[in-house]
């Protein structure tokens, strides 16, 4: 049996069974990791899937509460995954900024300078590495998809980094930081783009940039130009070029642009 067709079972094949296979070889261990298989085992799933967060008392410290997720796999709403505790060494102040993309959830601390990815599929909950030694950053943007030029898996930040000495004086300071993390290298890369300077991002939903076919976007407020308070336009961002673009929104005069959902769709 070829390694194609072996795949292509496996990805029709229920979470549990999958976790059960984890360990029957590392070749398996890897490829459920993989975005490239989460996304096509999300593509095979038919079931209708909700994701519940919520705040749990901490058995080991009443004192304590930890993020915790449940799993509902149909219109049912029956349990399947009981409680499944994704934050056991971030703290309560870690924002869950989730889910993204092929199952996978980030979470982002910025007193403890954390990032995390927990995978859907595997249960697995990673601590990314440090995105620069000897800084502290402050995140206002985020946004995970695929560059499909190297076919790698990227998070993108957009964030605001002041660097220290080792006596802890500042060195510098920039609030127009873009940090780019590889999911397939597991390192970071940062560069500065004046472009960020023209924009707000909003605080909260909106900040979680939608993916789709290469690009993130995000709703954002021009510092500039604005024509009334609540004025908005979208943000781009090309995952191979690795550069931002402005779309203008569609003229809707008519409804309020207070409360402005969004989602990105199939197709070019």
């Amino acid at each position: 049996m070829s390694e194609d067709t072996v795949i292509e079972i496996l990805s029709k094949l229920p979470v549990k069974s999958l976790l059960r296979f984890k360990c029957v070889c590392k070749f398996w261990h890897e490829l459920f990791g993989s975005p490239g298989f989460i996304s096509k085992h999300q593509e095979n799933e038919h079931s209708t899937r909700l994701v519940v967060r919520y705040l749990a008392d901490d058995e080991d410290d009443p004192h304590e509460e930890r993020l915790c997720i449940c799993l509902f796999h149909d219109e049912t709403l029956a349990d399947v995954s009981l409680r499944e505790d994704i934050l056991p060494v971030m703290p309560r102040e870690a924002c869950p900024m989730g889910p993204f993309e092929w199952g996978l959830f980030c979470c982002i601390s910025d007193i403890k300078q954390e990032i995390g990815l927990w995978n859907f599929a595997t249960r697995d909950y990673k601590i990314l590495p440090k995105i620069k030694p000897d800084s502290f950053w402050t995140i206002y943007g985020v946004g995970l998809g695929m560059d499909q030029k190297s076919n790698c898996s990227k998070l993108v930040c957009a964030m605001a980094i002041a660097e220290y000495d080792h006596n802890d004086v500042l060195k510098s300071s920039d609030s127009n930081q873009v940090a780019i993390y590889s999911i397939d290298t597991n390192s970071w890369r940062n560069f500065q783009s004046l472009e960020l300077s023209k924009y707000k991002f909003e605080v909260g939903d909106t900040s979680k940039g939608r993916y789709q076919n290469g690009d993130c976007y995000w709703p954002v407020k021009p510092r500039f130009e604005i024509k009334h308070p609540d004025y908005k336009v979208i943000l781009s961002f090309d995952l191979s070029n690795e550069v931002f673009q402005e779309i203008q929104p569609p003229d809707c005069r008519h409804e309020s642009p207070i409360h402005w959902p969004y989602k990105a769709l199939g197709g070019t």
